[in-house]
């Protein structure tokens, strides 16, 4: 099966981000990028956005970003309209000293193939 991430588009009308989610350190060990800190209110905006990628049936998939704004951007990812929340199957991670946020689908399965976004907001 193939478990694709595609680019949101302004007009896929996805809401925006849920403001009750639980952020979590994230316990990776490889290289990170230091937090800008922005003080004047700025729009949030992406630095890097999560690169198309195909999985096999039971592996882990990773989809990262790196944001930016103040106040800080609230990250939501979805398929379809459905906006995921941390899980046993959906780890969702953004490390404090750092821009960068994190989808992890553990165990892949056939039915989780499709297309899948990742969407920025800040008040």
């Amino acid at each position: 099966g193939t478990v694709k991430f595609n680019e949101e588009s302004a007009d896929d009308n996805v809401p925006a981000p849920g403001r009750k989610r639980e952020r979590r350190k994230k316990e990776n060990k490889r290289k990170t990028h230091k937090r800008q800190v922005l003080t004047t209110p700025t729009p949030a905006k992406f630095i890097e956005k999560p690169a198309p990628m195909t999985a096999t049936e039971g592996e882990n998939v990773e989809f990262t970003c790196r944001v930016e704004g103040f106040p800080e951007p609230k990250v939501g990812w979805y398929k379809g309209w459905r906006e995921f929340t941390e899980s046993a199957k959906y780890q969702l991670l953004h490390q404090d000293d750092c821009d960068d946020y994190t989808m992890v689908i553990r165990k892949v399965e056939m039915k989780e193939a499709g297309n899948y976004k990742v969407r920025i907001a800040n008040d």
